[in-house]
């Protein structure tokens, strides 16, 4: 029970901080990582759209580089084939190198729900 409700809040606390990050683009409005199978699955809303959509971020790892640790990944899905295509074709202008840092005064609270 305690462990659920930690999770439920450092997915909270994960979910807040991408929405922070894409302010400009959208709102995050949940986020489900599932540590077993690498995938992250956060839903919300892109300015100008009705609906909501989902993003999957698959086969994801943690690694550490000169003292940053980021979160890197292998594809993107989401339920707009046409942005699943801009984004996987523009991967590494968005994300260079496929990795997002992580802020590192979230690390502790973080790395433990997605590992």
């Amino acid at each position: 029970m305690i462990t659920n409700i930690l999770r439920f809040s450092r997915e909270t606390l994960i979910a807040t901080w991408i929405d922070s990050q894409i302010r400009d683009y959208g709102r995050v409005y949940n986020l489900i990582v599932d540590s077993e199978s690498k995938k992250m699955i956060i839903k919300g809303k892109l300015k100008g759209e009705d609906f909501t959509t989902q993003l999957t971020i698959n086969n994801y790892s943690v690694v550490k580089s000169n003292g940053d640790t980021y979160l890197t990944f292998e594809k993107l899905e989401t339920e707009r084939k046409w942005l699943e295509n801009f984004l996987n074709k523009n991967i590494n202008m968005i994300f260079p190198g496929q990795r997002i840092k992580f802020p590192n005064k979230f690390l502790k609270l973080i790395i433990p729900v997605i590992l």
